[in-house]
């Protein structure tokens, strides 16, 4: 019986320390899941057309000339990707395959970094790092010679983010193109739609990444969410438990202030785009056809064949899920050791119980 309360603090403590652990855990996971949200936001800001009948690269030379001498331009990128294709490093003499991305315009869009190939350098080429390591070593890289069937093609820069991955601009006026992508350039998603149509003769199937980035986002939204309704309930329960009148005011002012701050830092990072806002609130016709509609864009989405950029895009997708799903439910963990830390204080903190035995042998 003396060492009881010795056992009763060591484990208040292991809670508290595990407590710790959980919320260190769910804060990293809240990173991560942030960090690859920053890929996926980067889809976001740009608009890919699946075009209905491919493009043929001198119509594709002709449409991006067109477009860069409009008012506003555009600076597309037309592109395809060939799969499988193999490549030769010529002094080296090592070869491996490769995922060849064959391009017309602003290849940027398509690969971070990759502005460091020119919408008229035929004889250029983007390599990702991995295919660099493999085929040239460590070491820079700039000037090597690649081989690609018949043609020989001089690495400009190296794709960080990418793996497996070649980028040229197309030469041949004979290939064809089956996927436009530009910048959103704040213009509503119809409204480029229409643009591409009406002006350039474009129509296909729009890939809509803002709204997987949205659902993301909004999943990672609801770790801090949690955590402040955690903090607002304890700081409500100090409320009801105050005994001065200034402490009852100092809580009731921390309370107000929370509720304030947690509603101001959700409106701020919530963003609901223009053409998902009726016209009258109690249209239900909207809200059904708006729901169809976007649930046929994401099951797009999720069942197209899946290229080098939007593999890249679905995989920082799912990362953000799985991330900002740990960091929830390591926040759960955490709140239910803390609560376990808190009742195992109060029972050292309570006075030993008598019971009448003790008592009779005390007598």
């Amino acid at each position: 019986m003396i060492a009881l309360p010795a056992l009763q603090k060591e484990n208040g403590l292991k809670y508290i320390f595990l407590t710790g652990i959980l919320c260190a855990l769910c804060l990293f996971c809240f990173w991560r899941g942030i960090h690859t949200l920053g890929s996926l936001g980067k889809a976001a800001e740009k608009v890919s057309f699946v075009c209905r009948e491919q493009v043929p690269a001198r119509d594709a030379r002709e449409l991006l000339k067109k477009m860069q001498e409009e008012e506003e331009p555009l600076c597309p990128v037309f592109w395809t990707e060939e799969g499988r294709a193999d490549v030769e490093a010529k002094l080296s003499g090592r070869g491996t395959a490769v995922r060849l991305v064959r391009a017309a315009g602003n290849v940027e869009l398509l690969f971070w970094g990759g502005n460091a190939l020119s919408q008229e350098d035929r004889k250029g080429c983007l390599i990702s790092r991995d295919i660099v390591t493999e085929l040239l070593g460590e070491g820079d890289c700039a000037g090597q010679i690649l081989v690609l069937g018949n043609a020989e093609y001089e690495v400009r820069g190296v794709l960080e983010e990418a793996k497996g991955v070649m980028v040229v601009q197309e030469a041949s006026e004979t290939a064809a193109f089956d996927t436009l992508t530009m910048a959103a350039g704040g213009k509503r998603l119809e409204e480029q739609r229409e643009i591409l149509e009406s002006r350039y003769g474009i129509s296909g199937d729009l890939e809509e990444w803002g709204l997987l980035y949205g659902i993301a986002r909004f999943v990672l939204l609801l770790f801090p969410v949690s955590a402040a309704a955690a903090l607002l309930a304890y700081v409500r329960r100090n409320v009801r438990e105050a005994r001065g009148a200034g402490e009852k005011i100092f809580w009731k002012l921390c309370f107000w202030g929370g509720v304030l701050g947690t509603i101001w830092g959700v409106a701020s990072q919530v963003q609901i785009p223009a053409d998902m806002l009726p016209s009258t609130w109690s249209d239900f016709a909207f809200w059904s056809g708006l729901w169809e509609e976007k649930r046929q864009a994401v099951s797009f989405l999720l069942e197209m064949e899946k290229r080098v950029p939007e593999a890249a895009y679905m995989k920082a997708f799912y990362e953000s899920l799985c991330f900002g799903g740990a960091a929830l439910v390591l926040e759960c963990c955490a709140f239910l050791t803390a609560i376990a830390a808190i009742w195992r204080r109060k029972q050292q903190q309570s006075p030993p119980v008598r019971h009448g035995c003790q008592s009779r042998f005390r007598w």
